[in-house]
């Protein structure tokens, strides 16, 4: 199957190359002057050893994917990551000559069929443009070969941002940041979608057509260089939330309860078959924490001496509080009731160590009293165990900690977000009809279970 663009694209002309970028001209770049950051403002993205990304290596089917490869009328320029189920590059368009990021599944049953499921779910959120959702180009899948999903060319993700940059985030770019990010789950969950897997990999950077070409340009794989400087106040950082190759319908019940990655699991999700787009919402608030902190919420790593389920619910309830029971009733899953205790609480280990809490990290990044209690207060509500009564998108977006003089929403206008909010609604459908059904999907899921845990495991030791 062959998908043509959902929409036209405009692509401006850059001043320096004749290559364009395919990102739609709407995007705003990730400063509002490329060329008047200092090199030393730069954001750098430094990759270990254990997470630089080699050219070549044969995908399944023997297909052998290097630069200069023509695949699906694109041509392979840059090798950019790996997943369980295939490979990102750079590439350029044959026909118009633009660059976009070609995913590359493998050939086999699995691959493809998270292959279409991912290209009916970017279908549907493309129905209506939103700013700070990834948008699909084209899809093909031929009858033998890999599937292909060709997406706009965006920056590095917020993981790497926080991570392998040696910079932190100003408070204000992350409240711009969390604003939009929280407009995008307004937008999705507007379509009865929940992504199932926000985590700060997720959230991509959009960069300035310079920025492109100076990628495409840059053949040494141990970093990348972005005219983004994160360290400005008043920066002009947009994001877009991608990867909804494990989304789910809320109003479909999947006969498999579908992982996500563990670090940014909700209770409900290790201990329910529910599906709720509350599950966003413990994500964002993990995500946030990172982008403060510059670390992640959920410590797993320090704890691998017992299982990582026990590990995890030691800190969701050392910081949260006694995860009561009762709360996950009557989804609970039956393997859970003999992890239960006397009152009626899940049973978890010691903490060993102490914790800061979120008001203590405000103050560790020099936030006022008055704005670490309230950033306090705001995080907070993202980890409410009952998610009848968590924080939705909408709630989060009006809390006083996102608004201050220098921290209004930069990449799209109220009444243009009314719009997309007022259209999701009128555009919600019904759930599509699953392709596999019982115990295909159900060993599909399996599959993905194992192979995102080896991800998370070289997440973790990374």
């Amino acid at each position: 199957m062959d998908d043509k663009p959902d929409a036209k694209l405009k692509v401006t002309k850059m001043a320096s190359t004749d290559k364009k970028s395919s990102s739609p001209e709407r995007d705003v770049p990730g400063t509002s002057d490329a060329g008047a950051i200092a090199l030393t403002n730069q954001l750098r993205i430094t990759f270990p050893e254990s997470r630089q990304t080699r050219h070549g290596g044969y995908l399944t089917g023997g297909l052998r994917a290097e630069p200069g490869r023509v695949i699906a009328n694109h041509r392979l320029v840059k090798h950019l990551g790996r997943g369980g189920y295939g490979n990102a590059w750079l590439a350029e368009n044959t026909r118009s000559e633009t660059y976009a990021v070609i995913k590359i599944f493998k050939s086999d049953t699995d691959s493809r069929y998270f292959a279409q499921r991912e290209i009916d779910f970017l279908i549907h959120t493309a129905r209506i443009y939103h700013p700070n959702v990834v948008q699909r180009l084209e899809s093909h899948i031929p009858v033998t070969g890999p599937a292909t999903i060709t997406f706009e060319v965006l920056g590095p993700n917020l993981e790497n941002v926080i991570h392998y940059s040696g910079q932190k985030f100003y408070i204000n770019v992350i409240k711009r940041i969390t604003q939009q990010l929280l407009e995008a789950v307004i937008y999705i969950h507007g379509l009865r979608i929940i992504h199932n897997d926000l985590k700060s990999a997720n959230v991509m950077l959009v960069i300035s057509e310079q920025d492109v070409s100076n990628l495409a340009a840059n053949s040494d794989l141990t970093h990348n260089l972005y005219n983004i400087d994160i360290t400005n106040p008043d920066a002009r950082i947009s994001v877009k939330l991608a990867d909804f190759g494990l989304s789910l319908y809320s109003n479909q019940i999947p006969p498999f309860h579908p992982p996500c990655t563990c670090l940014y699991r909700a209770p409900e999700q290790f201990l329910t078959t529910t599906v709720d787009t509350a599950f966003d919402m413990w994500g964002i608030g993990c995500v946030i924490y990172e982008m403060v902190a510059g670390r992640f919420l959920f410590a797993c790593r320090k704890y691998r001496n017992m299982e990582h389920d026990r590990a995890h619910w030691m800190q969701i309830a050392a910081r949260f509080g006694p995860i009561e029971i009762d709360i996950f009733r009557p989804e609970l899953r039956q393997e859970i009731q003999i992890h239960i205790d006397s009152d009626g609480n899940l049973k978890v280990d010691p903490m060993p160590d102490e914790l800061l809490n979120f008001y203590q990290t405000g103050l560790d990044r020099e936030m006022s009293e008055e704005e670490a209690e309230e950033f306090s207060d705001f995080l907070n509500q993202f980890f409410i165990y009952d998610r009848q009564i968590r924080v939705t998108a909408p709630m989060a977006l009006r809390h006083n900690f996102l608004h201050s003089e220098r921290s209004q929403p930069v990449v799209a206008d109220e009444h243009e977000l009314t719009i997309h909010r007022a259209s999701a609604q009128a555009l919600a459908a019904p759930a599509v009809p699953s392709r596999v059904h019982g115990n295909s999907m159900e060993n599909d899921f399996k599959e993905h279970v194992r192979i995102r845990e080896d991800e998370e495991t070289n997440l973790i030791d990374s």
